[in-house]
């Protein structure tokens, strides 16, 4: 069958007939129309890819004496506004967001590592490390 074939729901139809000759038996001929074996189907492939990664920050004073000049910083980022606190009490917090753009260089790398430092007066700092990855995730078909 050709695709034009496979193409037609109406199917193939074919005729055969017999015929001894002039002077014979009245030809014979039988037909049949062949359905074709129709198989419709799709395949369909997603991928993801991260653009930006939103990096959540919470600074809280677990110590017992109040913090001064909190604050937030990310390599990546730079400084983030909206972390910055005068004072943290014991037991506070503060809170806030920031965007990151993800690079040509990070897609390369399928992942992205980032360093926040959250710092207070009188030498006060504490580092956390986030990874991101992969960045790109890929449907099983």
């Amino acid at each position: 069958m050709t695709q034009a074939d496979i193409d037609n729901i109406a199917g193939v139809f074919n005729e055969a007939c017999v015929d001894d000759g002039p002077a014979g038996a009245a030809p014979k001929c039988s037909n049949v129309t062949t359905p074709p074996n129709q198989n419709p189907t799709l395949s369909l492939t997603k991928t993801a890819r991260i653009k930006v990664i939103t990096y959540s920050f919470k600074i809280t004073n677990t110590g017992n004496v109040t913090l001064s000049t909190v604050a937030l910083s990310d390599p990546m980022i730079g400084t983030i506004t909206g972390c910055d606190a005068q004072t943290l009490a014991p037991g506070a917090m503060t809170t806030c967001e920031a965007d990151y753009t993800v690079s040509a260089k990070d897609l390369i790398n399928g992942f992205v590592t980032n360093v926040a430092s959250a710092t207070a007066a009188g030498g006060v700092m504490k580092t956390a490390t986030v990874t991101m990855t992969p960045l790109t995730v890929v449907s099983v078909p």
